[in-house]
């Protein structure tokens, strides 16, 4: 359901599968220390993070790798970017390890 998320910090203790509209950069945190994700021309993050259940169902997927990973995505997902013939568009994405 759509909804307004009032908080700073996410903590990750469900399956996760979220999109998050007009966001700025991210700063992930685990126990061996945090990663900055900046993006340019991307508006939305999708946050991901299939737990346990939906984790052992997928065949790419350590039974415990939920333990051991977040998907965080930049990209166009609350509205589409449409491009004209022969337009082009440019996006990018950086993670820096802080620590």
């Amino acid at each position: 359901s759509d909804g307004i998320e009032q908080d700073t910090e996410v903590k990750i203790s469900i399956n996760v599968d979220r999109v998050y509209t007009d966001t700025n950069h991210h700063v992930v945190t685990h126990a061996g220390g945090r990663i900055q994700v900046e993006k340019e021309g991307l508006p939305d993050t999708v946050l991901w993070n299939p737990w346990i259940e939906k984790s052992q169902a997928m065949s790419d997927f350590n039974n415990d790798g939920w333990m051991n990973m977040v998907c965080v995505e930049p990209g166009f997902v609350g509205k589409r970017k449409m491009l004209g013939v022969g337009e082009e568009f440019g996006c990018k994405q950086t993670l820096t390890v802080l620590e």
